[in-house]
């Protein structure tokens, strides 16, 4: 059920991606600015030294994901 998502128990909905999510990612302005801020950020620390949280988290990204 973690990779998955929640998902909907109830209804028809199969996959775990929730619909805020989704609205969010249609959403191109918010989706430009939250690129831009990540650049800037790489740009800043491209170790991520000085954000260990959100090294961490794409370290965590980078091994569940399996570019085959």
């Amino acid at each position: 059920m973690k990779l998955r998502g929640p998902g909907d128990f109830a209804g028809t909905k199969q996959w775990g991606m929730p619909d805020f999510v989704m609205e969010q990612l249609a959403n191109q302005a918010l989706v430009s600015e939250a690129r831009e801020a990540a650049r800037a950020l790489i740009e800043e620390d491209v170790t991520l030294a000085n954000h260990p949280l959100i090294r961490e988290r794409i370290e965590g990204m980078r091994n569940r994901l399996h570019l085959e």
